[in-house]
């Protein structure tokens, strides 16, 4: 088939848009609403590791705080993810996605000796409104010749080891190039999570959810005037929310401040009453009893932890861990 082109001035021109080849299987978006999600999605890469599984590895039953990849180069097995119970078996090249608070169960089944390469991280709408979730992302995913999931995973597992200047944007784009592919590739897989239709209820809900993302810093900011930017009485609001989100408005802005004091504690040096008044909690010993309530451990003790994962990072660089 002869090429086409686009000629724009007498001296150039370039290739005509109908010579390229369409998705086979893309997510639909006839009203934009979800290059607009795609746009404003927050990803931050919580790490990024290769591990030697040997004889009869498997975790779970657990849920993480976190959403995350599998991805097997050999391995063989199955897992259980969610509430419906149903066995899924994986093949070599496999990516199992888990979206964060999601029970799931993963053993490997003919007992390689495989790499495992499993990269951590949040997607977020608006701070809270996990990306995932709410466009029903798939859980497993087969190979495809044209699948870039061990690629884009040792790509990660280099960044997040070496840590270049700029490594945090870039392993941002490399999640955000896995999920677009997901939804450009696999659209007929995606399924909804039950929260009815999302679409409208974030286009209602959008300047009270963009509110909170520009003013969760003010300790003044109430539910009364996240109310108030969408014209509802607070009732209404929390019934609104509640559907979209399965959160009150003051969970919400109470889980939209923790996440970004988690944030500040992993990558910044401030003091914890530091954090906390730039996340907007003017009350600190308020600050611990809510931070330890959402994340299961004190600021101080959170910290540690996020110091104690820099440190096996580095150790695994060197080569010198192993997970059983």
């Amino acid at each position: 088939m002869a090429r086409k082109w686009l000629f724009r001035t007498p001296v150039d021109f370039c290739r005509h848009p109908d010579d390229f080849p369409r998705y086979p299987d893309f997510l639909p978006d006839p009203d934009g609403l979800l290059a607009s999600w795609f746009d404003a999605v927050e990803i931050q890469i919580r790490s990024a590791l290769e591990w030697h599984c040997l004889d009869a590895w498997q975790v779970g039953p657990r849920t993480l705080d976190d959403s995350f990849w599998f991805c097997f180069p050999k391995g063989r097995g199955e897992a259980v993810i969610g509430d419906s119970q149903h066995l899924v078996h994986f093949n070599p090249g496999d990516l199992i996605l888990i979206p964060e608070g999601t029970r799931h169960w993963i053993k490997l089944k003919d007992r390689p000796r495989t790499n495992l390469l499993v990269v951590h991280f949040h997607a977020a709408l608006f701070g809270s409104i996990d990306f995932l979730d709410l466009l029903g992302f798939p859980f497993h995913v087969f190979r495809s010749p044209s699948a870039p999931f061990e690629r884009i995973s040792h790509e990660l597992i280099r960044e997040a080891m070496v840590q270049p200047p700029g490594w945090q944007r870039t392993t941002a784009a490399h999640i955000l190039q896995l999920l677009l592919h997901l939804s450009r590739h696999h659209g007929s897989l995606f399924r909804s999570r039950g929260k009815g239709n999302a679409r409208q209820e974030l286009l209602r809900l959008l300047p009270s959810l963009k509110l909170v993302a520009r003013e969760f810093s003010n300790p003044r900011l109430t539910v009364g005037d996240m109310a108030h930017a969408i014209s509802v009485s607070e009732v209404h609001l929390r019934k609104l929310l509640h559907r979209l989100t399965g959160m009150s408005p003051v969970i919400f802005l109470q889980r939209h401040r923790i996440q970004h004091a988690c944030l500040l504690l992993r990558t910044t040096p401030l003091s914890v009453k530091q954090v906390a008044e730039q996340c907007g909690f003017s009350d600190i010993p308020f600050f611990y009893r809510v931070f330890k309530q959402r994340t299961g451990r004190t600021p101080v003790i959170y910290r540690n932890v996020q110091k104690m994962r820099t440190h096996l990072n580095q150790e695994v660089l060197d080569g010198n861990w192993i997970i059983r």
